[in-house]
């Protein structure tokens, strides 16, 4: 909180063979922000491995990570991680009303949508079917007009995304919503 930056760990190995080192080239809005070298070989306990943690500001900004490994002279592009933002985080409790889908009778609020209000859920890769072994969790651009409950990332309900919305404009800071309301019905 003193310096309003975040750190953002970057570790793995490099299973491509006869790499000699690895690049973080940190991205801020499309523009190189950093880029750090790791040799590899160094560590005693796995040469392969890396470790890398580039400071981000809390600020309305994305930020990009991509992973290049070097091998003979020549950057090979591992890994790209998109639109990474560092800010704070707020739970909302409460029942069916913190919970406030969108439909055509209550109204829609996805126009308070933004790349800097987030939400966590469940991700899926198998064709949306997320209550598969595909399933996972991830951070993602906050939706307002669904379910917390709906198997979709980032669905936080329209109360929260108006908060969060209202919050990010006024502070200058990404806003994470994480929405445990439990809906409550008759």
């Amino acid at each position: 909180r003193k310096t309003n930056m975040a750190g953002v760990p970057v570790t793995g190995s490099v299973l491509f063979p006869n790499c000699d080192a690895v690049v973080l080239d940190v991205y801020r809005d499309d523009a190189l922000f950093s880029s750090t070298t790791q040799r590899l070989g160094r560590a005693t306990t796995d040469p392969t491995a890396f470790q890398f943690e580039p400071q981000i500001r809390a600020e309305l900004a994305c930020y990009d990570l991509e992973i290049v490994l070097i091998r003979e002279g020549q950057r090979i592009v591992a890994k790209r991680i998109e639109d990474v933002v560092a800010g704070d985080v707020f739970i909302v409790q409460g029942q069916s009303n913190a919970n406030s889908e969108g439909d055509e009778e209550d109204g829609f609020s996805n126009f308070n949508k933004s790349p800097f209000v987030r939400g966590f859920g469940i991700g899926c890769e198998n064709n949306g079917d997320c209550y598969s072994k595909d399933e996972f969790y991830v951070w993602a651009s906050a939706d307002g007009d669904k379910s917390p409950y709906a198997p979709l990332p980032g669905r936080i309900g329209q109360w929260p995304l108006r908060f969060g919305r209202t919050l990010s404009d006024a502070t200058g800071i990404p806003v994470a919503i994480i929405n445990g309301s439990f809906p409550v019905h008759p």
